[in-house]
């Protein structure tokens, strides 16, 4: 009687199991699957033909079952490079996909695309992360309640270096409320929001390095160049319209979204430095946070979110074919 008792259980027991494995993974196919970020919407880009652009690498972040999230980094928009020295990394906030959504941070190699790290999800302390800013070296997550475990007006704000990933101080801002702005340079990080449904508002300034609170001080966020004043010159190419622009100096890159195209302008003369043709077919720019491309010191990194793919390239213009400012 005892044995059939213990096989009974056993056999209950397994059959637990088999269907909690089984619930999870249908929940997690139908993230997966339907989740508006979770899949590419575009195959896979290779660059077909370009002309002064070495490619250097290709990450598929579908691949490695992640994702970009719809974060920020302020001013900036979805990524952070850095180029100068042995130190060129590309900084890119992820979202994994195992069972559930985990938002994180990852930093990539600038020469190679390895991996180099990943922010401790113990950092993020099970909260979402509402903004992100940053600024020569450091990377900071303004986070929010769970509303679960604590206050909903509470903020906490977590320094992240650069170089490592690692945690370098963090602080908890008691009511709070909704960010509405928040700026960041080498000296300051500087938040305002409003408190008690927009009838009181709240501003705080920390030291940028050690995370000491100071007195407020008013900074202007940093905002990219649309690059409207360059239509003529995409006119000029034969297309319509382009999605993105960033200037470096004298030169500007543009993303042509008919084609996916990209080329580098020289911003005074209009002349053409380089390009870089994939395989003909339009962004697709319904999707949200469809694209990112930033210029550091000679490389120009490419965000695609409808394909999930991180690219590098470094732009290798003839000498003196850049004209100087005007």
């Amino acid at each position: 009687m005892a044995k059939r008792y213990l096989y009974s259980n056993i056999y209950f027991w397994i059959m637990v199991i088999a269907l909690t494995c089984g619930l999870i993974t249908v929940i997690h196919d139908f993230i997966y699957f339907n989740y508006p970020a979770s899949k590419p919407t575009h195959a896979t880009r290779e660059p077909q033909d370009s002309k002064n652009f070495a490619h250097l690498w290709t990450v598929d972040l579908h691949a490695r079952l992640s994702h970009p999230d719809n974060w920020r980094l302020g001013g900036s928009g979805y990524m952070a490079v850095r180029a100068r020295d042995d130190q060129g990394q590309v900084i890119l906030p992820v979202q994994e996909m195992w069972f559930l959504p985990s938002p994180t941070i990852k930093s990539f190699d600038i020469n190679s695309g390895a991996e180099l790290w990943e922010v401790d999800s113990r950092i993020l302390r099970g909260l979402g992360v509402i903004e992100i800013d940053q600024n020569g070296d450091y990377i900071y997550l303004l986070m929010g309640s769970n509303g679960f475990t604590r206050d909903f007006n509470m903020l906490y704000v977590s320094a992240i270096d650069k170089k490592t990933g690692q945690e370098v101080w963090s602080r908890e801002i008691e009511y709070f409320g909704t960010i509405l702005g928040h700026a960041a340079n080498n000296e300051f990080l500087s938040i305002y929001g409003q408190y008690n449904r927009g009838t009181s508002y709240t501003a705080v300034t920390f030291d940028a390095s050690t995370g000491k609170e100071i007195p407020y001080q008013k900074m202007n966020t940093v905002r990219r160049s649309n690059g409207d004043k360059y239509e003529p010159l995409v006119e000029e190419l034969g297309y319509e319209y382009f999605t993105e622009g960033t200037t470096h100096k004298n030169v500007i890159f543009l993303l042509i979204a008919d084609d996916s195209s990209i080329w580098a302008l020289d911003k005074n003369s209009g002349d053409v430095l380089g390009h870089i043709h994939f395989d003909g077919s339009p962004l697709d720019t319904g999707r949200q946070g469809n694209f990112d491309m930033l210029y550091s010191n000679g490389y120009l990194v490419l965000y695609w979110a409808d394909s999930m793919q991180l690219m590098s390239f470094k732009f290798e213009p003839p000498p003196n074919a850049i004209s100087q400012s005007q």
